[in-house]
């Protein structure tokens, strides 16, 4: 045999491998988000996320979700992994998760994302216990994209996420947003989405939160008990700007139910 097909041969078998495609694997890193240079507890990718502080970015979003949860368990900085958990959503696709900063001028994130076969994810704790973060400190979100009507969105899962503790399902759900401008008041309505990817008769309809005081950059935590129904449903979230104006977003989350 001539060295030109086993020169081949040997190419094919390296291109093949598992540590080669790993090279080119989609990386989970934000490209508009950039990581401190100094230290090595920058943004940047970490084998199976990526992970840490970023540069204070300049962004005028009025709203948006922040985190997303049913269970959050109080994590300290001993043990070397939490675990976020999801029940399985109705369609087996890729889920995107997120941890960021809540807390005033903490500018930390971790994105990775995990098979639509998996129900957890086992997160090294190394970068939260070298910047000694706290569970208040950061807010936690999980989504996949579905197809709603006729349109493909974001559906939101409610995440469990524990360090040594039991999961729990403690039919209850935490939303938190985070304004980035100061707001004068708060509305959520909420509703089943029907097949044909509208909301149907609403559970809840304008109620205004009536927390009285909605300071920029400061998180607004929205409990609420998850609907008893199995699907998916859908929330929008209006808000009064104090300067003047409203701003309303669209939340569409994967319910489990009873069943589950």
């Amino acid at each position: 045999m001539s060295r030109y097909p086993l020169v081949t041969l040997f190419l094919f078998c390296f291109l093949s491998s598992s540590s080669w495609r790993s090279l080119f694997a989609q990386s989970s890193c934000d490209p508009a988000l950039p990581g401190i240079k100094e230290g090595g507890l920058g943004y940047r990718d970490r084998g199976d996320r990526c992970e840490g502080l970023y540069i204070n970015p300049v962004s005028n979003t009025t709203l948006f979700v922040a985190s997303f949860t049913e269970q959050f368990e109080n994590f300290d900085n001993t043990g070397n992994t939490v675990l976020i958990e999801w029940d399985h959503p109705p369609a087996n696709k890729e889920i995107q998760l997120r941890a960021q900063g809540i807390k005033p001028r903490l500018y930390y994130r971790m994105d990775a994302s995990s098979s639509g076969s998996n129900s957890f994810f086992a997160w090294p704790a190394g970068v939260l216990t070298s910047l000694n973060i706290k569970r208040n400190d950061i807010g936690v979100t999980g989504k996949i994209k579905l197809p709603i009507g006729k349109t493909e969105r974001f559906v939101y899962l409610p995440l469990r996420i524990r360090k040594q503790g039991e999961s729990k399902k403690t039919g209850s759900y935490k939303l938190i947003l985070l304004p980035g401008v100061q707001l004068t008041e708060i509305y959520i309505s909420l509703a089943p989405v029907g097949q044909d990817g509208n909301p149907e008769k609403f559970i809840r309809t304008d109620e205004a939160l009536g927390y009285g005081y909605y300071p920029a950059e400061r998180s607004v935590e929205i409990p609420f008990a998850a609907p008893k129904n199995q699907g998916i449903f859908y929330m929008k979230i209006g808000a009064k700007i104090k300067s003047g104006g409203t701003k309303a977003i669209e939340f569409w989350f994967y319910n489990p139910g009873n069943s589950q």
